[in-house]
């Protein structure tokens, strides 16, 4: 009898994350926030171009921004790759990855921080370093 490879199980895991994050990103957006038009949803974001984001994340890849907000809450857990945070950015809620090597910060709702992210190769916007104001 004949197996199949598991090698492509090796990928679950980020292409559960990066799902995770498009669905928690997007429906938070909406419910929580409303439906705002494109000159609210880029005006004075520290330079991250929330529309493209949110339009096409994937054409930021390799990209670095400064982003400075307030924690919303923790949006997902994943035990291989870290945690997904909400940052009010100018009104707009954006989700960010905190990366497990990173898992020593300690974030909490309602904190501002200016977070160091490059956009991964999934289009995830991932945290590099944090400061908190």
């Amino acid at each position: 009898m004949r197996r199949g490879s598991q090698k492509s199980s090796s990928n679950l895991p980020v292409l559960i994350l990066a799902g995770a994050v498009l669905v928690a990103g997007a429906s938070f957006l909406f419910s929580s926030r409303g439906h705002r038009s494109d000159t609210d949803s880029s005006s004075s974001s520290g330079g991250f171009p929330v529309n493209d984001f949110l339009t096409n994340a994937q054409s930021l890849r390799g990209n670095r921004y400064t982003v400075e907000g307030s924690v919303v809450k923790t949006l997902e857990y994943v035990p291989e790759s870290g945690r997904i945070i909400a940052v009010d950015v100018a009104g707009n809620p954006l989700p960010l990855l905190i990366p497990k090597r990173l898992e020593a910060l300690n974030v909490e709702r309602g904190q501002r921080y200016r977070f160091a992210v490059t956009i991964d190769q999934r289009g995830v916007p991932t945290v590099d370093s944090a400061k908190k104001f």
